[in-house]
């Protein structure tokens, strides 16, 4: 049997009670079992009080081993303190804290286990949180859930396995794998950058972005062209109309997944460059702006397209 725990924050422990605990013999605990049974018989066949002794301390030593099975496990807590996101083909990494809040004992060999992960071990000290990495597969665009960790453990005589099996909800995203570096930014027809204006009427220096075509001679940055032979155009901050507009429908390529690789890689340069922009996909329409929640919450929308919202254009942006 299984049980499922919810947990929709980062910060929001779960804790291990009495009913959430499950446990068995091992298959040596099934023979210290065996064991006792026997010399029992033994005792009991011949009158012998020397087996009875023996037979009665294993026993006791069979119960007080199943004690501390179960207690090693008991009121620990266990929460997701972070996520960190990834680009398709990397991994996920979900952050995670165990610790003790009230108990003072030693609890050791406790096992973290994720079908899609490997094993961790790890011991909880006294008033120590013990704080573990558990990386996932981003093999697939999307929505990675870290869904089911099991804590275990067998100490300390390793004849008793005490488990318990916590549902997690919380999410990672993994981003659409980015182009090539220097990928120039999308053109439409005629030339025409798709929604990067570049008047560069101010005067104070705002950044740095690829040299577009369109772009005059007079704002190209010649000592980084001197130093690197690639060619950079500034911007200036008094400009307000320097503002990149990413539309779908403005980009010639026609396979899902390189679309959403080219725009996932002008939201990283944009955002390097420290140029305002905004993001038109089927299903989200997000307004122009900066910094770092603007740009992931454009990377999300991307991680969470869909072709199935190719005929909602006009929603808000996502959160």
């Amino acid at each position: 049997m299984m049980k499922k725990r919810q947990a929709n924050s980062h910060h929001g422990p779960v804790t291990l009670h009495g009913r959430q605990i499950f446990i068995l013999p091992t298959r040596a605990g099934l023979g210290f079992g065996l064991l006792i049974t026997l010399l029992l018989i033994g005792a009991i066949n011949y009158n012998n009080n020397l087996i009875y002794i023996l037979t009665f301390t294993l026993s006791g030593l069979f119960f007080i081993a199943m004690l501390h099975t179960y207690r090693n496990l008991l009121g620990l807590q266990l929460t997701v303190q972070q996520t960190e996101h990834c680009f398709s083909g990397a991994q996920v990494a979900f952050h995670l804290q165990i610790q003790h809040p009230n108990n003072r004992i030693l609890h050791s060999s406790i096992e973290l286990n994720n079908p899609q992960s490997n094993s961790l071990i790890t011991q909880v000290i006294a008033n120590q949180p013990s704080h573990l990495i558990i990386y996932l597969p981003g093999t697939q665009r999307g929505q990675v859930t870290l869904g089911i960790i099991t804590l275990s453990t067998q100490f300390p005589l390793g004849i008793f396995r005490a488990w318990s099996n916590i549902y997690f909800t919380i999410n990672a995203y993994v981003y659409p794998k980015p182009a090539p570096l220097n990928t120039p930014y999308p053109y439409m027809s005629g030339g025409q950058s798709s929604g990067l204006t570049n008047t560069n009427g101010g005067d104070d220096f705002y950044g740095l972005r690829p040299h577009q075509a369109s772009d005059s001679l007079h704002h190209i940055h010649w000592k980084i062209a001197a130093r690197s032979g690639k060619l950079m155009t500034k911007i200036f901050s008094e400009d307000q109309s320097h503002i990149l507009l990413l539309d779908w429908d403005h980009i010639a390529e026609t396979n899902l997944e390189k679309k959403l690789s080219l725009l996932c890689r002008w939201i990283l340069d944009a955002h390097q460059q420290a140029i305002p922009f905004g993001l038109n996909i089927p299903g989200h329409r997000i307004k122009p702006d900066s910094g770092i929640n603007h740009r992931d919450q454009c990377l999300r929308a991307l991680a969470c397209y869909d072709t199935t919202s190719v005929n909602s254009r006009d929603m808000r942006g996502s959160s």
